[in-house]
């Protein structure tokens, strides 16, 4: 299983928990890295070599900080341009049967992610679309792995949460694993 990890970080020098996620799959000799900052110029991407990048692989990760309840605009704006009618979807359905996770972090502690917390709702009700685009893509989507809290861990939290990340990318059958 070729597998694929985008990493979304609209800002990679302030990153903390994306950097040190890195560092674990990059010590990995089978997995793709990609990093989207990276891979725009002026917000545009080259459409073509990311869509290949899309199909070469079986398993991918999308990883990124939430900011305002969703995705960074980096990470929106690579969907808009990359996951596209007569590829991935409708005519040509090039992500069907692969696999999708999300890996999200997020500042606030888990417990505002709550129906009854500061936000009202779960982290999975802000990550409903990724599971819908997988859905018209013919993507198998597994439920997102979440490391709340961030502004309040270590370094050696990022760490561990990246193992168990790991772990959970390179299993069989990923499950959803909240690192509190």
């Amino acid at each position: 299983m070729k597998k694929l990890a985008i990493f979304g970080h609209p800002d990679w020098a302030s990153s903390q928990v994306s950097a040190a996620w890195f560092k674990y799959f990059e010590q990995q000799g089978d997995i793709t890295l990609h990093k989207l900052i990276n891979a725009q110029s002026n917000w545009c991407f080259d459409v073509a070599a990311e869509q290949q990048l899309l199909a070469n692989h079986d398993r991918i990760i999308l990883i990124f900080p939430i900011r305002w309840y969703g995705e960074p605009s980096l990470v929106k704006k690579w969907c808009e341009d990359i996951i596209l009618d007569g590829f991935a979807y409708g005519s040509r359905h090039a992500l069907k049967g692969k696999e999708l996770l999300i890996a999200a972090s997020c500042g606030g502690v888990a417990e505002i992610y709550r129906t009854q917390g500061r936000n009202c709702y779960p982290l999975d009700i802000f990550l409903a679309h990724w599971q819908a685009i997988s859905h018209l893509c013919g993507l198998t989507y597994y439920p997102a792995y979440a490391l709340y809290g961030v502004y309040h861990k270590t370094t050696t939290d990022y760490e561990e949460a990246g193992t168990k990340l790991l772990q959970q990318f390179n299993s069989d059958k990923p499950t959803a694993i909240n690192s509190l």
